[in-house]
């Protein structure tokens, strides 16, 4: 199957810390970056296979940069998650009335469980021999019980 590429849009780095060594227990390659701008640009020449984009972004929206990405005809078509600590339902329900929407929406905090199951919904990764699940692997990440490790 090979190696996918999963770019991360995100400003908190211990998020984005646990999020990337997460992924990367699945043979994925990572890229986290915290600027929607950069992370355009980075999409372009990179081509990731997902993007997870985080709506609170510093200088500008990521419903702007979702909304910039959706209408690149070279970075249109791949899948996007968002997430946010500060959007509510209504505001998602919005969002995916546009044209310009993301294929999977999610609040934070949430577990990495559940981000990788929402990803690998959209995109298969590979399992490292010694991850079995998604629950295991928040084990190795974390010494706590699986479900209460919450990124946020």
């Amino acid at each position: 199957m090979g190696s996918k590429r999963i770019l991360v849009l995100e400003a908190d780095p211990e998020y984005t810390g646990l999020v990337a060594s997460g992924f990367r227990n699945f043979t994925a390659e990572v890229e986290v970056i915290n600027d929607g701008g950069a992370g355009i640009e980075l999409a372009r020449s990179w081509k990731p296979d997902i993007i997870v984009l985080n709506i609170e972004l510093p200088g500008q929206s990521g419903f702007s940069v979702c909304n910039k990405i959706r209408k690149d005809p070279n970075l249109g078509s791949i899948p996007l998650i968002i997430t946010s600590a500060e959007s509510d339902d209504e505001t998602f329900a919005k969002h995916k009335k546009l044209r310009v929407h993301a294929d999977d929406y999610m609040h934070k905090p949430y577990t990495f469980g559940d981000l990788l199951s929402r990803v690998t919904r959209l995109v298969p990764l590979d399992e490292a021999g010694e991850v079995e699940s998604g629950d295991d692997l928040l084990e190795i990440v974390e010494d706590d019980d699986a479900d209460d490790i919450l990124l946020d």
